[in-house]
């Protein structure tokens, strides 16, 4: 993949805190700085591929080219895989990213009878 000519500044200022979760956007919004865009768009996915965040993204904001929409895609997943805020999984031979995200309840039983209580 060829680097896009544009520049676009990738400020991830407000998501280097290593205790906050990522915050995703409520809305897409073209004009908001392309971190949020993908990030929006990993939100609206759940997960996928660079491609499949990619090919989402344009569908989002049409004014971007498939090639920059790729670029930007990895460089931020990759950027938020390296603070902790997302999670890779390789699947079928594809790094695959997914939000930290219980999606499953706990099912688990206790029994408070068993519960070792300091008094």
């Amino acid at each position: 993949m060829e680097k896009s000519s544009k520049t676009v500044s990738l400020s991830f200022d407000d998501y280097k805190d290593m205790a906050e979760p990522l915050k995703i956007p409520a809305n897409f919004d073209s004009n908001a700085p392309v971190v949020d865009q993908v990030i929006y768009t990993l939100g609206y996915m759940m997960e996928g591929t660079v491609e499949d965040i990619a090919n989402k993204l344009i569908e989002f904001n049409p004014s971007l080219s498939i090639d920059d929409a790729k670029q930007y895609s990895n460089d931020v997943l990759v950027k938020l895989h390296e603070l902790a805020k997302v999670n890779t999984m390789h699947v079928k031979g594809q790094l695959k990213y997914h939000l930290h995200k219980e999606v499953v309840s706990h099912r688990g039983q206790i029994d408070p009878d068993e519960l070792e209580l300091e008094r």
